[in-house]
């Protein structure tokens, strides 16, 4: 039940670029969220994403999934089941969403290479750290 369009090369590399930037959720006062899944997932994860409101975009064949919407961080990790989702721009109705606990090899890891690089501490301090 879609329409079909034509459109010339200028316009064609335009909406590439366009869809790249996700131009079509900057006049959006929602969060946006960039959600990595496997594309098999993708129809299981937009269908619980569009049960919490908002939009969704697919891109990369269904493996990145774009979504805009004021949902609680929690909810959107949940739909996004075993795929991550990384907020890219907080909502103005929301606070900012934290980034996800590490799991704790990982956590180890970061602190140790944190350790390594700035010793004293004074580089973005409490930055995703769990």
């Amino acid at each position: 039940d879609h329409a079909m369009e034509i459109v010339d090369e200028t316009a064609s590399r335009q909406l590439w670029r366009d869809l790249r930037d996700v131009r079509h959720f900057a006049g959006s006062d929602a969060a946006v969220w960039r959600i990595h899944v496997k594309p098999t997932d993708a129809p299981a994860v937009l269908k619980a994403l569009a049960a919490l409101g908002g939009q969704a975009s697919l891109d990369w064949g269904g493996g990145l999934i774009w979504y805009a919407g004021n949902a609680a961080a929690a909810a959107v990790r949940q739909a996004a089941g075993a795929g991550v989702a990384v907020p890219v721009r907080p909502g103005l109705a929301t606070d900012p969403p934290a980034h996800p606990p590490q799991a704790p090899g990982v956590a180890a890891l970061t602190a140790a290479i944190r350790r390594t690089f700035d010793p004293a501490g004074i580089l973005n301090p409490g930055y995703m750290s769990s």
